[in-house]
């Protein structure tokens, strides 16, 4: 699991990526990250708390695609 800072976040790759957005779906915090040095290079964190410490983790397929929907069609004007 990677730690959560404010704006830049270095996952386990020990490579920083912005925050570029932060959403909250079915009662989950999600984080869309892009590469500080790679913009190809993003991806998508669900934060979980644990011993009062924010954690980031990776999604299984199935939340992955259902999340990256709601984003994109956030982002093309849609709901």
């Amino acid at each position: 699991m990677d730690q959560v800072n404010l704006n830049v976040i270095t996952l386990d790759d020990n490579k920083n990526y912005e925050v570029i957005n932060k959403e909250i779906i079915d009662n989950n915090v999600y984080y869309f990250l892009i590469n500080e040095e790679d913009e190809n290079d993003k991806c998508i964190r669900k934060e979980l708390i644990k011993d009062n410490e924010k954690l980031l983790t990776t999604l299984d397929d199935t939340e992955f695609t259902k999340v990256l929907n709601i984003f994109m069609n956030k982002f093309k004007g849609g709901k």
